[in-house]
C-alpha cells in the first residue's frame, strides 16, 4: 500500500489547503509535514482531525493509498458479480470452492469461511437445496454472537445468510442485530448495502 502520508499530501495540495489549514492549530504544521514525507507517524486523533480539515474521508484515503484498489470485501463482491449468471450456478460453485479451500492454508480461516458463506448465499438464491455445512453454520454463529458491535460487514453477512437460518435462529439473530447495532443507526451514511 502506498504511503498514507504521501497520499494525504497529494489530496491536501490538490485542494489548495496549506499545512496550517490542515492542522487547524491543533498540532504543528511541521508535524504534519513530517507525516506527509514519511519521516514520522501521526496519532489517529490528529490524522482524523486533519482529514476532516481537508474534507476527505478515511475510505477515500485508503482507496488512493491502495493504488485505486478496493478492500478485500469489495473485491469479493466484484468477483461474485463477475461470475453471477442466473442460468448457470457452476461459476459460483467454482468461486465457492476456491474461497473455501483458501481457509486450509490461511492464518485467517474464519474470514475465508465467512466469504464462502457469502458466495453460497448467492448459490442458494439459484438453488434452494444449497445449505451450509455444519462447520459453516458454526463459524457463522460463533462470529455473529461473539462480535460485540455489528457494523456494515456483520449486518450484510447476516442479511445474505438469513435464507440459511431457521425461523427461531433468525429471530435470535435479529435480537442480536438490534442489540449490537442500534446505536450505530444514528450515523446516516453508515448503513449502505455491501453485498
Amino acid at each position: 500500500m502506498e504511503q498514507i502520508g504521501k497520499v494525504f499530501r497529494q489530496l491536501r495540495e490538490s485542494r489548495n489547503i496549506s499545512l496550517r489549514q490542515a492542522t487547524g492549530g491543533q498540532f504543528s504544521p511541521s508535524m504534519l509535514s513530517r507525516f506527509e514525507t514519511g519521516q514520522s507517524e501521526l496519532s489517529v486523533e490528529k490524522f482524523l482531525f486533519a482529514l476532516e480539515n481537508i474534507s476527505a474521508s478515511v475510505e477515500e484515503i485508503l482507496f488512493l493509498a491502495r493504488g485505486f484498489q478496493y478492500d478485500t470485501d469489495s473485491e469479493l463482491r466484484k468477483e461474485i458479480t463477475d461470475v453471477l449468471d442466473l442460468k448457470n450456478i457452476a461459476p459460483l460453485e467454482d468461486l465457492y470452492r476456491k474461497e473455501y479451500q483458501k481457509h486450509a492454508h490461511s492464518q485467517n480461516k474464519q474470514k475465508h469461511i465467512l466469504n464462502a458463506i457469502i458466495i453460497k448465499s448467492y448459490m442458494k438464491s439459484m438453488d434452494e437445496t444449497v445449505e451450509l455445512t455444519a462447520e459453516e453454520g458454526k463459524v457463522l454463529h460463533d462470529y455473529l454472537f461473539s462480535t460485540e458491535i455489528w457494523g456494515i460487514y456483520e449486518l450484510n453477512l447476516f442479511s445474505v445468510s438469513s435464507p440459511f437460518l431457521s425461523v427461531s435462529l433468525f429471530t435470535r439473530y435479529v435480537r442480536e442485530m438490534v442489540r449490537k447495532s442500534d446505536f450505530l443507526m444514528e450515523i446516516g451514511t453508515f448503513f449502505t448495502p455491501c453485498y
